[in-house]
């Protein structure tokens, strides 16, 4: 589980480099970027947020 967190992660941090990389490129590439990014950003929340949950309950 963790380390699909984990790749989730190394994913949003290329894809931020990407970004930052490409900047003074056309706006549509960048929109399509930060829509990659927070689509992204919303899987890895999706995935953290009940993951933290189980291991607190476990406990």
């Amino acid at each position: 589980m963790f380390r699909i967190i984990f790749f989730i992660q190394i994913i949003f941090i290329i894809f931020s480099i990407f970004r930052f990389i490409f900047l003074p490129l056309p706006l549509l590439i960048e929109i399509i970027f930060f829509s990659i990014t927070k689509i992204v950003v919303t899987i890895n929340t999706v995935i953290v947020i009940p993951t933290l949950c189980s291991i607190i309950l476990e406990r």
